[in-house]
C-alpha cells in the first residue's frame, strides 16, 4: 500500500494553483501591445485612389487638375476604383462625379479619344430658369415662340407653340456675373454633337424655359 505523503500533495497542489495577478497582468499587457500593433499595421495598408478635386460633369474629359489622390482603406473593393498608378488624364466621364468622390471604374470610358460632348452657350431670362440652378443639374428645355406667328412666317425654327426641345441636359457652367446683374443669365449646356444643330434651329426666334426636377 502506498503511503500518503503530505509533501508530495502540497507540491502537486502548487502546480495546479491559478496564475498570480502579476502573471495575468503581464499577459493582458502583452496582448494589448500586439493588438495595437495589428491595428496600426492594418491602418497603414491604405490604397492611393484617384478622386475628384471638384465637381465634374458627365461628358467631361479629365485633366490633371480635375484629379487628386485620396488615401483610403478599401478591403476587397479596390478593383472598383482607379489606383493613382493608372493615368486617367484624357478619359471621358460617363456620369457626374462630386467633389471629393472617388472616381468609380464604371464612370469613365475606356477611350482617350476626344469627347463627343460640347459646351453650348445659352442665354435665358432670369425668370425663365430656377433660381437655385447650379452646375451639375440636369434640365429640360422648352421653347416658346417669341410672337404668335405661323409656320410660314417662321420657317427657321418651325415652332408655333410651346414644345419640349431638350431633355435631361447637364448644366456645365453658369456665368456668375450675369447672374448677379439680372436680366439674361448665361448658361453652358453639355450637348452631344448631333444635338447642337437641332437645338440651334429650335431656339431661333423663341424664348427658352429651363425646367429641372423639384427634388
Amino acid at each position: 500500500m502506498t503511503r500518503f505523503n503530505p509533501l508530495t500533495y502540497m507540491r502537486s497542489d502548487r502546480r495546479l494553483a491559478p496564475p498570480s495577478r502579476t502573471t495575468v497582468a503581464v499577459i493582458l499587457i502583452a496582448f494589448s501591445f500586439f493588438a495595437a500593433l495589428a491595428i496600426a499595421s492594418s491602418a497603414g495598408q491604405t490604397d492611393s485612389i484617384w478622386a475628384a478635386s471638384h465637381d465634374l460633369q458627365s461628358g467631361q474629359r479629365l485633366a490633371a487638375q480635375d484629379l487628386k489622390v485620396a488615401k483610403v482603406l478599401l478591403p476587397g473593393k479596390s478593383s472598383q476604383y482607379f489606383s493613382n498608378r493608372i493615368s486617367l488624364v484624357g478619359k471621358v466621364l460617363t456620369r457626374d462625379v462630386s467633389n471629393q468622390e472617388l472616381i468609380p471604374a464604371g464612370a469613365i470610358t475606356n477611350s482617350q479619344s476626344t469627347s463627343s460632348t460640347k459646351n453650348f452657350p445659352l442665354h435665358v431670362l432670369r425668370n425663365d430658369m430656377p433660381f437655385d440652378l447650379k452646375i451639375g443639374d440636369h434640365v429640360d428645355l422648352y421653347a416658346i415662340p417669341s410672337t404668335n406667328i405661323s409656320l410660314s412666317q417662321n420657317p427657321t425654327s418651325g415652332i408655333t407653340s410651346p414644345m419640349l426641345i431638350g431633355k435631361n441636359i447637364p448644366i456645365a457652367g453658369i456665368d456668375p456675373k450675369s447672374k448677379d446683374l439680372g436680366g439674361e443669365i448665361g448658361l453652358v449646356l453639355a450637348l452631344n454633337n448631333d444635338a447642337i444643330l437641332p437645338l440651334v434651329i429650335d431656339i431661333s426666334n423663341t424664348r427658352v424655359l429651363v425646367v429641372k426636377d423639384a427634388f
